[in-house]
């Protein structure tokens, strides 16, 4: 599409930026943004429609749904589109209205973030946390079979940085089991937890992540954050979810490190051929804590869930901050 219109010679080189700030009187008003202006709330990109009546193609991201072994899916596809000048400029025009909203979003938690990190109190704590990919456990030298065959094992690696008032400190949670689910998550966070209370006992923790809903963002997850960490002495929870294509941060840079270290170590001869080696290597060699949760710590998790918890569509929709305490959790949007 955007190269479509650079084509008919409707956008300039700072297309995207030119573009949001005619439409939008001031990028940092809500009430602009989310065309509720009074002023900008009808302003729209018209540029000159040429004279050619003829129809026009371009190329647009599609979802669609799948169906395989019964269960369905949906991807995403490139598909090219067949329109007139006006549709093009309709279609742009409503994209770039979201995209006005993304924008606007995203500045503001990234404001909101840093504003808590740099007021947290004593009894505080902020941690910031993703999956890394799973690491491919490799050997310096590997006969044909091993590489290509399945042989090869796989470590999930998820990392956390964990904000106090005193200092920071990064974690990485090495394991076997390569299920990125909610008892996967609250299994990784379990030694995290541990470590924080008893090094200097907090009453409050802010969890944030980015929003997979196979991960973080689901109705699981949600039970848990609402019944695990008060077991640790935690008083209150919140969880902040970071807006969409937006989640990357310190937690994949800890990843990268650890990775970058592994792979040093094979080239330079050495073997990880198993999970537990590349924790054994780890922590030998890094001054950050690195720890091994094993498989069973997923036992309690999945003993909490084991009943039906009801769907809530706001999850799928929306960013969210989600406010827990030993008592219903508060659903409230960014």
């Amino acid at each position: 599409m955007i190269e479509k219109l650079h084509q008919g010679g409707f956008l300039g080189s700072k297309s995207i930026t030119d573009a949001l700030t005619r439409i939008v009187c001031d990028m940092k008003n809500k009430k602009c943004v989310f065309r509720q202006c009074a002023k900008c709330c009808y302003s729209e990109m018209e540029p000159a429609i040429p004279n050619d009546t003829g129809l026009v193609s371009w190329h647009q991201w599609q979802r669609e749904k799948v169906s395989s072994e019964g269960k369905i899916y949906s991807h995403f596809v490139k598909r090219e589109v067949t329109g007139k000048w006006e549709d093009l400029l309709k279609s742009f025009n409503e994209k770039l209205e979201r995209l006005a909203k993304h924008h606007y979003t995203w500045i503001h938690q990234v404001e909101q973030c840093r504003a808590l990190k740099n007021s947290l109190q004593d009894h505080e704590a902020l941690v910031h946390m993703d999956f890394s990919e799973n690491y491919s456990c490799k050997l310096s030298v590997e006969v044909q079979s091993y590489h290509w065959g399945g042989s090869r094992r796989q470590a999930t690696v998820h990392t956390c940085m964990v904000y106090t008032a005193e200092r920071s400190k990064a974690y990485a949670t090495i394991f076997t089991s390569l299920r990125h689910d909610e008892r996967a998550v609250w299994a990784h966070l379990k030694p995290v937890l541990d470590e924080i209370q008893s090094n200097a006992p907090i009453s409050t923790v802010h969890l944030m992540s980015d929003g997979p809903l196979t991960q973080y963002r689901n109705k699981k997850n949600f039970f848990l954050m609402s019944t695990l960490p008060f077991m640790h002495g935690i008083e209150a929870v919140t969880w902040n979810f970071s807006e969409k294509s937006h989640g990357k941060g310190v937690p994949d840079g800890i990843g990268g490190l650890l990775k970058r270290k592994a792979d040093a170590f094979v080239q330079q001869g050495g073997d990880i051929q198993h999970p537990e080696e590349l924790f054994s290597f780890l922590e030998k060699s890094n001054s950050d804590r690195e720890y091994w949760p094993g498989g069973s710590r997923r036992t309690r998790s999945s003993e909490l869930l084991n009943f039906l918890l009801v769907k809530n569509k706001a999850t799928e929709s929306i960013n969210l901050s989600i406010h827990a305490f030993p008592k219903p959790i508060k659903i409230v949007p960014t």
